[in-house]
């Protein structure tokens, strides 16, 4: 018998992108050049609606396509941090420059908890990097030791939950790999997402995101 599934898609076009730090939009793009390391960047949100479904396996996919220019090639990579309900959260890091960084992720074993995601990590303390909050003070673990390549646009995000056998699953789908790694617990369900992006740098090291297009996949069985 075939597998029965819901697919619903979305196509992201409102987004509360931070002015304060320098971001803005050019060209129907998000134009992510923070002046500080205060804050985000960019930010959606997904409705319960759009959420992992609270008894069935589901996956949430991200396609992102954009553009890195030559400067931030040589050194820049940017941070995005998935947080349910405000409370429960992980990073990961996507270089986008060629110095043969790693791709990384926090927290290592299982999902990490806060009080308020926004105010305890997104904000945090003044005194450290947007590297250091979403990560702990810099705890990052590598997705994979011997990838090194630098994004190349367009690539997509996949999060499998499966409250079936509690497991949850993170793989970043690139043109020449698939980077991932798994949690022994499933993340929260029919609770709102946020979807936090952060240029790690504020020197100059711009990007563009040019689309966002969210799918969700339910097992209907």
């Amino acid at each position: 018998l075939a597998a029965a599934f819901l697919l619903q898609y979305i196509e992201i076009s409102q987004c509360t992108y931070n002015t304060v730090v320098g971001s803005t939009t050019v060209n129907d793009s998000w134009h992510l050049n923070p002046t500080s390391q205060q804050s985000f960047d960019l930010v959606f949100s997904l409705k319960k609606s759009w959420t992992f479904d609270e008894w069935q396996p589901s996956q949430l996919s991200f396609e992102f396509d954009g553009f890195t220019p030559n400067q931030t090639r040589a050194d820049g990579e940017f941070i995005i941090v998935f947080s349910v309900n405000n409370q429960q959260y992980f990073s990961v890091v996507i270089p986008m420059d060629t110095n043969l960084d790693t791709w990384k992720y926090y927290p290592a074993d299982m999902f990490q908890t806060a009080e308020n995601v926004y105010n305890d990590i997104i904000i945090g303390s003044e005194s450290q990097t947007r590297w250091q909050r979403t990560s702990n003070n810099a705890n990052w673990s590598n997705i994979s030791s011997d990838y090194r390549n630098a994004l190349e646009w367009p690539f997509t995000i996949t999060l499998n939950n499966n409250p079936w056998n509690h497991t949850f699953q993170y793989q970043c789908i690139l043109s020449d790999a698939t980077l991932q790694f798994e949690y022994a617990s499933e993340m929260l369900a029919n609770l709102p997402i946020d979807v936090y992006i952060l240029n790690n740098a504020s020197n100059g090291s711009s990007f563009d995101i040019y689309s966002v297009r969210v799918t969700k996949w339910t097992d209907a069985v």
